[in-house]
């Protein structure tokens, strides 16, 4: 049973009975109740160092194929020990690892003491979503919906390449993670077990408050595989060499992000040419378009794209251009002024998923989100929008479209 539930019927005794004190009991977890937790945000990426141990949560050699197991391993920075917590509702999330975009998984849906844990393609499964109960401040540990059994370090180990399994609650730090939000603090979680925010707030971050000039950009920056670059709040303007900021589609990118980037603290002015491009899995943190040009952000290979805070405004046509099969990730963000927020490729039938969480969205002339796909799904959750045209999403199959707690204003 429960813990909660324990205590509850425990009090419930000391009332009708008069009992002195309640008795302790060994932890434990219901396999279809999620504690909640005050540590984690929904679409937040972290990394998990080991309390025993000191070591973090690592796939094996960095691998990105199904089967790949987890361990733990000295940690290095890298996108192999980086995970993205999504939330799959009630309590619970799927944990995507930022390399492999694969998830951790039970294997072979296991509800075995000692079943190993590793990664698989994202399937929306129980045994590839875990509840991550506060242990206490900053730390967590993760609990396997399908089994009740938490993520363990087997044996106790505290060796680089100690095996992850899943294991009964224990309550030793064998089971207990440190969470360091990756570009934050850790621990540094507000939106809480179900994805934060309420529909009719606001985003949490909206942009850079004190910003400064770095110039005019001749020539496409590129960020390569796993490096970040941090543009400090400094203001990007594209030059002639790139484009104007018109529609033409002859304009270069001021910024191309490769996989296992992360490109944060950046603004745009105007003209911003072509935006930024992104190729493959790519981390965005904090970046205002003060003016769209010919579009804020373009999906130019196929992978997940996550953009986390920020703004832009004014743009003729679409925000962000979607150009290849891709989830798109996109939060605590204000958007006002186009003629729509996001649009897949003309034409094109690959899937694209579009998640939408705790926005502000306004003055757009068509929607939200334009496909000619019907393999194509969009969640939009925790979100503000006014003036968004007849329809909210254009092209989207109806029984593709997720809607939650969000205000129209």
């Amino acid at each position: 049973m429960h813990q909660s539930k324990r205590l509850w019927l425990c009090l419930s005794a000391v009332t009708a009975l008069g009992v002195s004190s309640c008795g302790a009991s060994p932890e434990g977890s219901d396999a279809d109740f999620a504690e909640t937790s005050s540590a984690v945000t929904n679409g937040a990426t972290y990394t998990l160092r080991g309390v025993q141990s000191g070591l973090c949560l690592d796939i094996v050699g960095g691998a990105t194929a199904d089967g790949a197991r987890l361990q733990l391993w000295a940690c290095s920075g890298g996108t192999n020990q980086q995970f993205r917590f999504e939330s799959m509702g009630s309590g619970f999330f799927q944990i995507r690892n930022v390399k492999s975009n694969k998830c951790v998984d039970i294997a072979g849906r296991s509800t075995a003491d000692g079943a190993s844990v590793q990664q698989w393609s994202c399937s929306g499964g129980t045994n590839q979503q875990f509840s991550v109960p506060d242990v206490r401040s900053g730390v967590v540990r993760a609990v396997a919906r399908h089994s009740g059994k938490a993520l363990d370090v087997f044996g106790r180990g505290t060796t680089n390449g100690t095996s992850i399994v899943q294991w009964p609650i224990t309550g030793a730090d064998n089971q207990h993670f440190t969470l360091t939000q990756v570009g934050g603090s850790a621990g540094g979680g507000t939106g809480g077990s179900t994805g934060g925010g309420t529909g009719g707030g606001t985003p949490s971050s909206t942009g850079c408050s004190s910003i400064t000039n770095f110039g005019t950009v001749n020539s496409t920056i590129r960020v390569a595989a796993g490096q970040t670059f941090d543009g400090g709040c400094r203001r990007y303007i594209a030059g002639s060499a790139l484009g104007d900021g018109s529609q033409s589609e002859s304009q270069l990118p001021v910024f191309r992000l490769e996989t296992g980037s992360t490109l944060r603290n950046v603004v745009l002015g105007g003209p911003a040419a072509d935006g930024i491009h992104t190729y493959g899995n790519v981390n965005l943190q904090n970046i205002t378009w003060e003016d769209v040009g010919e579009d804020a952000l373009t999906i130019k290979g196929s992978g997940t794209v996550t953009l986390n805070g920020g703004s832009a405004r004014n743009g003729e046509d679409k925000i962000f251009q979607i150009n290849a099969a891709s989830t798109f990730r996109l939060s605590n963000f204000t958007a006002t002024n186009a003629g729509k927020l996001i649009r897949q490729n003309g034409g094109t039938t690959f899937r694209a998923d579009v998640f939408i969480d705790r926005c502000d969205i306004s003055n757009m002339k068509e929607g939200v989100f334009r496909t000619d796909s019907s393999s194509s799904t969009v969640s939009m959750t925790n979100t503000r929008y006014r003036n968004l045209g007849s329809n909210l999403f254009i092209g989207v199959s109806s029984g593709n479209i997720r809607q939650s707690n969000n205000t129209q204003y």
